[in-house]
């Protein structure tokens, strides 16, 4: 914001007009005198001015802080939202992505058994209630696998369960399917994970093994795929 030129002009014209209007009704012969007055007069309003230009500038500079420190809050804010979104999407279980129903499903333990070609299109935890035996696991889980249009699917590590005592299988993504080769381990729902109880054995061995009986409810690991 700039002073007027104008309203100088104005201001200065109308000081020597009001001293000259002075000197001629009370005989003011000093000249001297005459524009000694006219600037005093002239700074008198000259530094009004300033003063009110002064004023206004210092509350559109208390505006501008205001202004920032409230975009600031917003920045804020939105970043906070952002991460609690970003964490709500990692740990909360998802919707799975769902196929044209298979006939049979095949079950490896280890990675380097599932072929290249096959795509991992589901992360999920099993849970099954106790007293189930290793046959009614096959049963379970493999319905389930079928039944999400799976061929294959790899059974990773197996705990006590102390978050659930019915069967349930709850889903982890992807967004999207992808390789088995670029598959990066065992990492969905890691805090659901970490409540989870002692180390249960479910392997080769147990795995169809109707005369293994789990006297507790278990958690497990799996990932189904399509090898088609």
């Amino acid at each position: 914001m700039g002073i007027n030129v104008n309203l100088i002009f104005i201001v200065v014209t109308s000081s020597f007009i009001l001293v000259k209007f002075c000197a001629k009704f009370d005989k003011i012969d000093d000249e001297t005198a005459i524009y000694t007055f006219c600037c005093r007069s002239l700074y008198y309003r000259l530094l009004s001015m300033y003063s009110l230009h002064s004023m206004i500038l210092y509350e559109m500079y208390l505006e501008t802080l205001e202004m920032n420190k409230k975009i600031n809050h917003l920045v804020l804010l939105a970043a906070v939202m952002l991460l609690f979104a970003a964490c709500a999407k990692q740990d909360t279980p998802d919707k799975v992505m769902q196929y044209p129903q298979t006939d049979k499903v095949e079950t490896v333990f280890q990675t380097s058994m599932v072929p290249d070609s096959c795509r991992v299109f589901a992360h999920l935890f099993v849970t099954m209630p106790a007293k189930y035996t290793g046959q009614e696991f096959v049963e379970a889980v493999s319905g389930e696998a079928r039944s999400k249009g799976a061929d294959m699917m790899l059974i990773g590590q197996s705990r006590q369960c102390t978050t659930e005592t019915e069967i349930d299988f709850t889903y982890y993504g992807p967004d999207r399917e992808y390789k088995i080769r670029e598959w990066p381990g065992w990492n969905f729902g890691f805090e659901e994970w970490e409540e989870q109880g002692e180390w249960a054995s479910i392997g080769y061995k147990e795995w169809g093994n109707s005369n293994v009986r789990y006297d507790f409810p278990v958690v497990m690991q799996v990932i189904f795929l399509r090898c088609q």
